[in-house]
C-alpha cells in the first residue's frame, strides 16, 4: 500500500493547486461546478454526436424528454444498425440525486431504464443494453450524448482543451485530498486503479465521437465527469471519516463514564 501511495504522490507533485492553471495554457477556471438540467434543454443531443436523438424540454415545473430515438443493432442481424423512436412522449424525468457529483435523471423508456448524468451541453448515459422486440432492435445507448462536430463553434472547440486540462487538475486535487483522508486501503487501491486507467478508458470511449480529433469535446466532458466523481467520492469518504471519529469519541466518553460509575460504586462499598 505504501508503494502505491508513493507512486501516486509522485504523479501528483507537478500539479500544485487546483486553483493554478497549467503554465503552457491560458488561465483556466479549475473550480468545477456541476451544471443543472437547463444546460442541455433545447439541444439536440446524439450518442457520440452521431447516433440517435435526445431532446429535453421543460413541461410545467418538471424536466421531460420531448423526443427520443435510441440507437442499437438488429436482433436478427447484429451487424446491421437500427434506431427506435419512442412515441410515448413527453417522458417525465425523475431527479435521483447526484451519486457521482453530477445531477442524475432517470426515465422509464419501453421497459429500458434510461439514466444519465448532466454535463455542460451533454449527458453521460449509463443505460444498460436491452431489447425492444417489437422493433427487433437491441438497444445500446450508453456513452456520451452531445452535439455533432459541425454544430460546434470555433470558440467552443478552443475552450475544450482548456476545460480538459482544468478538469485534469481538479481530478488530481480530489485524489490528493482523498489520500490525505487515509480511507480503507482496499477502497483507496480501487480508486487509484480507476484513476490510473482513466485516460486509456477515456480515449477508447471518445474514439468514436464525431470529429473528436478536431474538437476534443468528448475528452473534455469525460474528464469533467471523472473529476466530479472523484469529488463525490471525497465527500462520501469525508462524511464516513467524521462518523467514524464521532463513534470513537462516543466510545471513549462511554468508557470514561463506566469507569467513573465503577469508581463511585467502589467508594460507596468502602464507606
Amino acid at each position: 500500500m505504501g508503494r502505491i501511495l508513493i507512486v501516486i504522490l509522485t504523479l501528483l507533485m507537478p500539479f500544485g493547486s487546483v486553483y493554478a492553471a497549467p503554465k503552457h495554457s491560458k488561465p483556466a477556471k479549475t473550480t468545477l461546478i456541476a451544471p443543472h438540467i437547463e444546460a442541455v434543454m433545447g439541444l439536440s443531443l446524439a450518442r457520440n454526436g452521431a447516433e440517435g436523438l435526445l431532446d429535453i424540454t421543460q413541461t410545467g415545473s418538471e424536466a421531460a424528454i420531448k423526443r427520443l430515438i435510441l440507437p442499437g443493432s438488429r436482433l436478427d442481424r447484429p451487424s446491421q444498425a437500427c434506431n427506435v423512436e419512442i412515441k410515448s412522449v413527453p417522458i417525465k424525468l425523475e431527479n435521483i440525486g447526484a451519486p457521482e457529483g453530477m445531477t442524475r435523471y432517470k426515465a422509464d423508456v419501453a421497459n429500458c431504464p434510461f439514466v444519465f448524468d448532466v454535463l455542460d451541453g451533454a449527458v453521460l448515459v449509463t443505460m444498460k443494453t436491452c431489447a425492444i422486440t417489437a422493433a427487433q432492435c437491441h438497444i445500446d445507448a450508453g456513452g456520451l450524448w452531445g452535439p455533432p462536430a459541425l454544430r460546434m463553434t470555433s470558440q467552443r472547440i478552443l475552450q475544450s482543451e482548456d476545460r480538459r486540462m482544468a478538469a485534469d487538475v481538479a481530478a488530481r486535487m480530489a485524489l490528493r485530498r482523498l489520500i490525505e483522508l487515509k480511507p480503507d486501503p482496499d477502497l483507496l487501491k480501487e480508486i487509484i486503479r480507476q484513476h490510473v486507467a482513466f485516460k486509456v478508458d477515456r480515449d477508447q470511449q471518445c474514439r468514436d465521437y464525431d470529429g473528436e480529433s478536431r474538437i476534443g469535446f468528448c475528452a473534455a466532458r469525460l474528464t469533467e465527469a471523472h473529476a466530479f466523481a472523484l469529488g463525490a467520492q471525497y465527500e462520501r469518504t469525508l462524511e464516513a471519516d467524521k462518523i467514524h471519529k464521532a463513534q470513537i469519541l462516543e466510545e471513549k466518553h462511554h468508557r470514561a463514564l463506566m469507569r467513573k460509575q465503577h469508581q463511585q460504586r467502589l467508594k460507596h462499598h468502602a464507606e
